[in-house]
């Protein structure tokens, strides 16, 4: 909101011309995403009647335009821009992959930084229809993709800070006491489910102490550290793979799964891969990668899901349909 104009209203012209070209290359992105998402052939109305490809080389010109003038105001103590891209690990691999190739038009920019916050082993499945499987001998390939687009990429540091401790320290803010042990457990699932993000992890904590409070306030409430796991592990499930949540609210006695219920969940044939794993060997668990396989996001966390699923029944036992009807 700082002026670099030398009047108000050619900042506000600036402003509404920049604000424009940011909804345009937003709208370029979200049509892309709906259209390889769900296959729709989406038009987004604008203005101006050029193709969203001239609107785009448009926008670039009107950024490096603004941006010039700010850096060169002299009121300006700064020299760059800085533009933040996050989450586009958390959409389907593929649609994250074709967004980055209709962006990257933007990213050479004077004076203007773009950060994109991605989870390059997620997005990487997304060039896997182009590249193949990714292998030691075509991982260069990989890589040539997005050193063509990121200059510097920089690993963020997820050893600096521990799960455990962070895990730990919120559940003592909320009060919540736990056992070596269960710490272990609830950091494997907090692991593989919503992962290492702190925000994340802050977010799911929250969502779970306030679901146990109300579970806390029931007339026939006695505590019992089993449904407190299957809660925990449950709302993970919820939270990072609703597909997969909404076929335990369907039948929870996943153990039992079969081909009858694939049938009904739309896998007609159960076909796993030829290695043997430890958690591909049951029925229930050839389903659930079976079914994950038509989803890119699913595709890549299915051994996680499974895990998960393994880690509440390992926690549980044989009254894991019982307790979770209980949670």
């Amino acid at each position: 909101e700082q002026n670099y104009w030398p009047d108000e209203k050619s900042w506000q012209e600036k402003k509404a011309r920049f604000t424009k070209g940011l909804k345009v290359v937003g709208a370029f992105a979200t049509k892309v995403a709906v259209n390889k998402t769900t296959g729709q052939n989406i038009d987004i109305n604008l203005d101006n009647p050029h193709s969203l490809l001239s609107e785009i080389a448009e926008i670039k010109n009107e950024i490096r335009d603004i941006a010039k003038i700010i850096v060169d105001s002299p009121q300006n103590p700064s020299n760059r821009i800085v533009f933040f891209v996050d989450d586009l690990d958390r959409i389907e691999p593929g649609t994250a992959v074709e967004i980055l190739e209709a962006l990257k038009n933007i990213f050479d920019i004077d004076n203007c930084v773009f950060v994109l916050a991605i989870d390059y082993d997620i997005v990487i499945k997304g060039l896997e229809k182009k590249f193949g499987k990714k292998t030691n001998e075509n991982e260069r390939e990989f890589r040539s993709f997005f050193d063509k687009i990121i200059q510097v990429p920089f690993s963020m540091p997820t050893g600096a800070y521990k799960i455990e401790n962070l895990l730990k320290g919120k559940f003592d803010e909320l009060g919540i006491t736990l056992s070596d042990a269960d710490y272990n457990d609830y950091v494997n699932i907090v692991k593989l489910t919503v992962g290492y993000v702190p925000r994340s992890i802050k977010r799911f904590i929250n969502s779970f102490s306030l679901l146990k409070n109300i579970r806390v306030e029931g007339e026939n409430y006695k505590e019992n550290e089993q449904e407190d796991f299957c809660l925990f592990t449950l709302l993970g499930v919820q939270i990072s793979y609703p597909h997969i949540f909404r076929l335990i609210n369907r039948r929870n006695d996943f153990l039992n799964w079969d081909k009858s219920f694939a049938r009904e969940i739309g896998v007609e044939e159960i076909n796993v891969p030829d290695e043997e794993h430890e958690y591909l060997d049951e029925e229930w668990e050839q389903i659930i990668w079976c079914y994950c396989q038509k989803d890119e996001y699913l595709k890549v966390r299915a051994m996680s899901i499974i895990e998960t699923l393994n880690y509440l029944r390992d926690k549980l036992g044989d009254q894991v349909a019982e307790i979770m009807e209980n949670s």
